[in-house]
């Protein structure tokens, strides 16, 4: 297309050019048949160039209509994934303000409109968090069925540290254990884990292990 339409362009200034300076002497005889055409030869040059441009015209509409189905499914997948993206910025700016039944209210419609299995999640643990800081158990429970459906090893780890986070704020300290212990079987080196684990072996005044867990992160220059 980009060749024609240069053509096009080329021929056009060539007639232009010939048109204005009056220098066309030419004749085209077209026979049909039994008739015959007797055409100037800058009138059939840009007869030419019509065709061109309808043609190139033609073949452009012909394109852009099989591609409409696409083109629709595409506007209308932006436009929810720019609806939900807003719902899950809300919920991050109402639950670092403080308002978490607002936060939870705009997780769940942000988990609701997007398609993004990223977005789904981050959406889940923002409702799972604004749950857990409203005390609705409730809520917390039904995003948590929905949340450990997020079973592969990329999520893995933030949904456990959630979930031990979440237990350590309502101080149960021996479920906190038992989720930090699982990242820590998935990965040994994961410092938020250790230092999640070092506080609440200080709540429980385990102060031996509590002592294994500052060594360790001494020992990783990440005291």
């Amino acid at each position: 297309m980009k060749i024609i339409a240069k053509f096009i362009l080329i021929v056009g200034l060539a007639v232009f050019a010939a048109l204005y300076a009056n220098n066309v002497s030419g004749h085209v005889i077209i026979f049909l048949d039994r008739y015959r055409i007797d055409l100037l030869l800058t009138t059939m040059i840009i007869i030419i160039v019509l065709i061109y441009v309808l043609i190139y015209y033609m073949v452009r509409f012909w394109i852009n209509i099989h591609k409409l189905p696409d083109s629709i499914r595409s506007w209308k997948s932006n436009k929810s994934l720019i609806k939900g993206r807003k719902y899950l910025n809300n919920a991050q700016i109402n639950y670092l303000e403080g308002r978490f039944a607002l936060s939870f209210k705009n997780a769940m419609e942000s988990f609701a409109r997007n398609k993004e299995c990223d977005d789904k999640f981050l959406s889940l643990i923002l409702a799972y968090k604004s749950a857990n800081m409203m005390h609705d158990y409730k809520q917390e429970e039904e995003v948590f069925n929905k949340l450990i459906k997020y079973d592969d090893k990329k999520r893995c780890f933030d949904k456990l540290m959630v979930i031990a986070d979440n237990q350590y704020t309502v101080h149960d300290y021996k479920a906190c254990l038992d989720n930090l212990n699982l990242v820590l079987q998935l990965d040994k080196k994961h410092i938020p884990a250790r230092v999640l684990m070092l506080k609440v072996h200080l709540k429980l005044n385990e102060f031996y292990r509590a002592r294994e867990d500052l060594v360790w992160l001494i020992k990783h220059n990440l005291s």
